[in-house]
């Protein structure tokens, strides 16, 4: 399990390297990576340099009501099976500051 912390109003690009067994980087051509939680809901990451990636604006972020939630990310391989890869706690906190619009 790996905590995310995230501060309403960031942007967000998280990044993930999916590893077999032996701690080996898995190839991901071909692969389908999902997030999901509960106040995000399930959205699709993309692949690039091999790596899962999530992307949140500061839009999205700055509506999450800060709080402790739990998280999973799942991949689909070419072969169609899914595995769960990661999980966690998904930890939003409030911003005290932000960018004039």
């Amino acid at each position: 399990m790996i905590d995310i912390r995230i501060v309403q109003g960031e942007t967000v690009d998280l990044m993930v390297a999916v590893k077999d067994d032996q701690g080996a980087t898995v190839s991901l051509d071909g692969f389908e990576g999902i997030f999901g939680s509960t106040i995000t809901g399930t959205k699709s990451m993309t692949v690039a340099d091999n790596k899962l990636i999530l992307s949140l604006t500061p839009q999205e972020t700055l509506l999450m009501t800060p709080k402790e939630y739990r998280y999973e990310i799942k991949v689909k391989t070419p072969e169609k099976k899914i595995k769960s890869i990661l999980s966690g706690n998904l930890i939003i906190t409030k911003a005290y500051v932000q960018f004039e619009k």
